[in-house]
């Protein structure tokens, strides 16, 4: 579960901690904070913000992190699981100065030219 937030009035980013599983089987949510695996990377010119399934995550933030971006071989945001399910990820790409949304992919509400938010469960 992760909420997602970009300011552009504020000009600032911000996200939560929380990862959460669903065990079916038990029928039970387990949430756990402050995992030290962050949903957020930054650079000097800018920032991805992610919520979702955490192998995409991690992709994204490998990719993000690497010395020169390779912006023709995006990483994927879709996976099917073992299972047979579709994952997804909420993720956008966001110039530093400007607070300008320079990739995005997923469901995103906006607040007029000053705020979108994001989440996921």
């Amino acid at each position: 579960m992760t909420t997602n937030v970009i300011s552009k009035h504020l000009q600032m980013l911000a996200t939560d901690s929380r990862w959460s599983v669903y065990l079916g089987s038990e029928k039970l949510f387990y949430f756990v904070d402050d995992t030290g695996f962050d949903k957020m990377a930054a650079r000097h010119f800018g920032a991805i913000i992610c919520a979702g399934d955490a192998l995409l995550i991690q992709d994204w933030r490998d990719w993000f992190l690497t010395p020169i971006l390779n912006l023709n071989k995006l990483p994927a945001v879709e996976r099917v699981n073992p299972n047979g399910d579709t994952e997804s990820i909420v993720i956008s790409l966001v110039y530093r100065q400007e607070t300008k949304v320079a990739y995005s992919f997923g469901w995103y509400l906006d607040h007029g030219d000053e705020a979108k938010f994001s989440a996921s469960s």
